[in-house]
């Protein structure tokens, strides 16, 4: 027979340990299974030696990671750069950039295929022309088509030609003449108003590989270079370009090359500029941000 008081001593000899006891083995558990580095090194050492060292090792590591972080700290509320940001306003305004627009197309149709008998008249008779004259007549080719023929074709036209044409064919001469002009026959391609009035000063021409480029406010051939005082569209620059896709030689793009750049500084229209689509109008804003460090004074 099981009395009551037999039960509670039972049930007592069963019951679980000590809370101590309980978190002292749990602490030991988690000691000799961590990963952190040196407890477990501590723990699972047998020899004296040995947790010594681990236990130099841990105490060391804790010691310089404090430190490290206490200088941290200390650093960030020191404050040691210091960044000041100054709106000014210029007397007379800023200077205005450079905008460049280059042609689609490095040759201009109309041209390519003159017949020799408006050469002259068109101003475009160069010596290659005249030297050419009996081959393209054989092969019923224009000047232009048979000038670009072989610039494109060099290592396999004859030998004979190259040396005939050699010094008399000036290719810039032959690009110049030939190339896509904005200003076609006098009348302007480009319509141009800075600050609400028809501009005064030309735009400057610059030949590239790609074509002819006109650069507004350059700053060469005796124009000075303009500023804007205030923003907005009737406060700057406002151009419109006619692009005849007839025009158009060898152009994949049927737009034109714009481009803004620094005064005076050089340009690659594929690289620097964007492409202004034909039958849209296209509004840039421009932000000019100067960025000037000084050298600390401690």
């Amino acid at each position: 027979m099981i009395g009551l008081k037999n039960l509670k001593n039972k049930v007592s000899a069963t019951s679980s340990p000590k809370p101590s006891k309980r978190r002292t083995k749990l602490l030991k558990m988690f000691a000799t299974s961590t990963t952190l580095h040196g407890v477990s090194g501590f723990f699972n050492s047998k020899c004296r030696f040995f947790k010594a060292i681990w236990l130099i090792l841990v105490v060391t590591a804790l010691g310089l990671f404090t430190y490290l972080i206490q200088r941290s700290v200390s650093e960030y509320f020191d404050y040691p750069y210091t960044t000041v940001i100054k709106i000014k306003h210029v007397s007379g305004g800023l200077v205005f950039p450079s905008v460049t627009i280059c042609a689609p197309s490095l040759y201009q149709h109309d041209k390519m295929f003159a017949t020799d008998d408006v050469l002259f008249a068109r101003e475009l008779n160069i010596k290659a022309c005249s030297e050419t004259a009996d081959l393209r007549t054989k092969q019923n080719l224009a000047c232009g088509e048979y000038l670009k023929y072989l610039l494109d074709n060099v290592d396999e036209v004859n030998s004979s030609i190259i040396n005939k044409l050699d010094s008399v064919f000036d290719i810039e001469e032959f690009q110049t003449k030939y190339s896509y002009d904005v200003f076609k026959h006098g009348s302007k391609y480009i319509q141009c108003w800075w600050k609400g009035k028809p501009c005064e000063q030309t735009f400057t021409p610059t030949l590239t590989e790609y074509g002819y480029c006109y650069t507004f406010n350059s700053g060469k051939n005796g124009n000075k270079l303009l500023a804007a005082e205030n923003p907005g569209r009737i406060n700057s620059l406002v151009f419109e370009v006619d692009v005849n896709r007839d025009d158009l030689y060898d152009g994949s793009h049927k737009g034109t090359v714009v481009i803004l750049h620094e005064n005076g500084s050089h340009f690659n229209p594929f690289q620097d500029g964007f492409f202004a689509q034909p039958g849209i109008s296209t509004q840039i804003a421009v932000e000019v941000e100067k960025v000037i460090f000084h050298s600390s004074t401690n």
